[in-house]
């Protein structure tokens, strides 16, 4: 069969739909659910980088 496509998802609910087989007796639909990893900050460093300074004097 063809890709399940999802209809429209709610809390607690999916609405999804596949274009039929017409020799299937019966699909069999399986769902995982998936938890998105939580994203990290990058690590602050603790001995930041020290740039040269320029000086700029006027003309």
């Amino acid at each position: 069969p063809e890709k399940v496509q999802l209809l429209k998802a709610g809390i607690g609910n999916l609405e999804i739909t596949w274009n039929p087989v017409p020799t299937a007796d019966s699909y069999i639909l399986q769902i995982q659910r998936f938890e998105a990893p939580i994203e990290q900050p990058p690590p602050t460093s603790l001995n930041p980088i020290s740039l040269p300074l320029q000086s700029i004097s006027a003309s």
